[in-house]
């Protein structure tokens, strides 16, 4: 019972985190900023997630858990997170399964051919607390060790006609440029412009371009 509430209260901690940075960015463009550059940086992590990474450690590039971090050992070279580094804290999905007794159309329960009641089992989505390191938190690997298997790397067909297609229904112009902040894309709000990678493989510049224009 202890360990439930104390789980409760977590999940609560980190709700009212999420709320008070939905509200930044709603009140600030610098935060907003801050959150769209994280955005871009984690493309696999919900909003919610980014909104957490930014908060506890803005100037993260690449996170990943504890044990995902052992698995890029190699012979001679283990990897690992430092000792004493405080771990940033996200939501993982953690779905159930529950039974329920089935309903029909009119609300009443549904029964089988044997007359008794039919139970099916859902799926009810809940999410749980866990913790991942940022690289800089990490021994043995190194940013250059990881980028390149990350981006996207090959041609794409009639890329220029796609590329066109989608600048076309961007709602604000799309720029092709150097980026220095490691990220492959970005929404200015000032400016009110996509601005795009210009030095990237046309697989990943139709990805960014859609994630952005999205």
């Amino acid at each position: 019972m202890a360990a439930n509430t104390s789980l409760v209260s977590q999940i609560d901690s980190m709700t009212k985190r999420i709320e008070t940075g939905i509200e930044e960015c709603r009140t600030s463009d610098d935060k907003y900023k801050q959150y769209l550059t994280m955005q871009s940086k984690f493309h696999r992590y919900s909003v919610n997630n980014c909104i957490l990474i930014a908060q506890q450690m803005p100037g993260a590039s690449y996170v990943a858990g504890y044990t995902t971090w052992r698995g890029f050992s190699s012979p001679g070279n283990p990897v690992h997170v430092k000792k004493g580094e405080a771990g940033i804290q996200i939501m993982a999905p953690a779905p159930y399964k529950k039974d329920v007794e089935a309903k029909d159309e009119t609300g009443n329960p549904l029964l089988d051919e044997f007359g008794r009641r039919v139970v099916e089992t859902i799926v009810i989505p809940a999410y749980k607390p866990c913790f991942v390191f940022d690289i800089s938190q990490v021994e043995g690997i190194s940013i250059d060790d990881i980028s390149p298997c990350t981006l996207l790397t090959g041609s794409v067909e009639d890329y220029g006609l796609i590329k066109q297609a989608l600048e076309s229904i961007s709602p604000v112009p799309v720029e092709y440029k150097e980026i220095t902040s490691g990220a492959n894309g970005y929404f200015s709000l000032k400016e009110q412009k996509i601005c795009v990678r210009n030095d990237i493989s046309e697989e990943q510049s139709i990805k960014t371009l859609c994630h952005e224009i999205a």
